[in-house]
C-alpha cells in the first residue's frame, strides 16, 4: 500500500479546513468499515469537486466514455472494478449555506455508491 490516502478529495475552491476534515472523515469511516482489511485490495478513490456549471460539462464527457460510469444527482463516477479504482466528479456550490455539512453528506453518498459498486462494506 502506498503512503497516499486511499480516498482523495480535490477541491481547490473549498476552504482548506473543510476539505481536510472531510477527507480525514471519509478515510476514517471507511477504515472503521474494514475497507482496508486486505492491503493488496485497497480501493483507490479520487473525487474532484467542481462547480455545478463545470459538472454539467464534465458529465457529458463521462456519458460518452466506454468505461463503467455511475451517475447520480450531483456526481458521476468512473469505475474500474477489477482494479478497485474510482475517479469521479461532484457538483458543489461553494456559496452553499452550511457548506461543510453539505459537502460531508455528499461525500458519504458517493462512498455508499462506491461500497455497493465494489462490494465493500457500507459505511
Amino acid at each position: 500500500m502506498s503512503n497516499e490516502l486511499p480516498i482523495r478529495l480535490i477541491a481547490p475552491a473549498l476552504p482548506p479546513q473543510t476539505l481536510a476534515r472531510t477527507t480525514a472523515w471519509a478515510n476514517f469511516e471507511t477504515l472503521k468499515a474494514n475497507w482496508y482489511g486486505d492491503e493488496e485490495k485497497v480501493a483507490d478513490i479520487e473525487i474532484e469537486v467542481v462547480s455545478p456549471e463545470r459538472f454539467d460539462t464534465l458529465l457529458k464527457d463521462y456519458q460518452n466514455e466506454q468505461s463503467l460510469v455511475v451517475e447520480q444527482h450531483g456526481f458521476a463516477l468512473r469505475l474500474n472494478v477489477p482494479q478497485l479504482k474510482v475517479s469521479g466528479v461532484m457538483a458543489l456550490d461553494v456559496d452553499e449555506p452550511k457548506l461543510a455539512k453539505t459537502f460531508k453528506l455528499r461525500v458519504k453518498k458517493v462512498l455508499l455508491v462506491v461500497a455497493a459498486s465494489l462490494s465493500l462494506p457500507s459505511i
